[in-house]
């Protein structure tokens, strides 16, 4: 079973630990309220280690990761950071990504378990390409600060809070870590990359300098809410991009990548068979992931997350529905073993919408 350098620590100030993705992880330090006060309020610290990190090398990686990838690797700058997806020949998604341009070298980082498919696909796609791919997420670490007072702490570091999509090196703690601008929820984030061995004390500098300790399950809540899908629950090789909304993934203008024929004719030509949307329900119950979502008593659907929402008040849920049974405001129905759970339709976010 594979563990974070900070399990130890995590546990001895509260953690709750539960395994994702074949990881030991905190799901939550005893507080779920509290840690998503401070992820709204002022600034939750999650430790995402679990996730997946690849580092591309040699001249003709740019070229290589542009022809395999949804979005456009040729324009991104130095520096910069985007949001891609790589395909199969059916359109139909390995993983989704974010995609770091550094001086010598691209990082991409990805959900977890996604990491060695992702590597042994694009390894047997080298034909003449001088690309050298190395997994690097049994050696690298990863903290993300997400909430308001982030840039504050960034800055009581004496790091600049990177922009959005931006990523920089910075010293923290005495270590080398890399800072990128990332959000992870409908608030201000930041990632921090950084060797294991650093991890310890780029943790404990980050929550004296203000940040709380939050785990998954409040990151799970934080991102529904922001209508953001996460691989292996939501997303999986079944998923077009285009039925998840995730327009930002792609470039229509950039030319051939694997999947790019099918996308470009959904794109231009037709409309996905169905949606992904939330679904906002009247009273507590909560229907498991993959329950069958009904209008007047026909099948349109499946659940795949659901969380009760601090700022909707309610159970909400994600959902692909079919076309025709989108539109906001929609009744559907859930069918529990303690009754009818009735909800509607909703665009995402859901906390556009919201009150806070």
């Amino acid at each position: 079973m594979n563990r974070s350098p900070l399990l130890e620590i995590q546990k001895a100030i509260g953690a709750a630990v539960t395994v994702a993705h074949g990881w030991q992880v905190a799901a939550g330090y005893g507080a779920p309220e509290a840690e998503y006060a401070a992820a709204r309020q002022s600034c939750a610290l999650f430790d995402l280690t679990f996730h997946c990190r690849l580092r591309v090398t040699g001249p003709d990686r740019e070229g290589f990761l542009h022809g395999r990838l949804t979005n456009d690797i040729k324009g991104l700058a130095v520096g910069r950071g985007i949001y891609a997806a790589a395909l199969d020949r059916h359109g139909r998604m390995l993983a989704d990504m974010v995609v770091w341009s550094l001086d010598d070298y691209h990082l991409l980082e990805l959900p977890p378990d996604t990491g060695r498919k992702i590597l042994e696909s694009f390894e047997e796609s080298i034909i003449g390409e001088d690309v050298v791919i190395e997994d690097m997420s049994a050696t690298w670490g990863l903290l993300s600060l997400q909430g308001p007072e982030g840039p504050g702490i960034l800055g009581r570091l004496g790091i600049g809070a990177p922009d959005a999509n931006e990523i920089v090196s910075a010293s923290l703690a005495g270590h080398p870590v890399l800072v990128a601008g990332r959000r992870r929820a409908d608030l201000p984030g930041f990632d921090l990359h950084v060797a294991n061995a650093a991890m310890v004390d780029c943790w404990n500098s980050l929550l004296e300098r203000g940040a709380r300790p939050a785990g998954l399950d409040t990151l799970d809540v934080l991102r529904i809410e922001a209508g953001i899908p996460w691989y292996g629950r939501d997303l999986d090789e079944s998923v077009i991009p285009l039925e998840a909304g995730l327009h930002d993934a792609i470039s229509y203008t950039k030319g051939c990548y694997v999947g790019q024929e099918i996308i470009s004719r959904i794109h231009h030509l037709g409309q996905p068979a169905r949606l992904l949307r939330g679904v906002v329900f009247e009273d507590d119950r909560l229907p498991p992931p993959g329950s069958d979502v009904r209008t007047d008593g026909r099948r349109v659907g499946k659940i795949t997350s659901i969380v009760r929402s601090p700022a909707i008040g309610r159970p909400i849920a994600l959902a692909y529905l079919r076309r025709g049974h989108t539109e906001p405001g929609t009744a559907v129905r859930v069918d529990t073993e303690g009754g009818p759970a009735r909800g509607k339709t909703a665009l995402l976010p859901f906390t556009a919408a919201a009150t806070p």
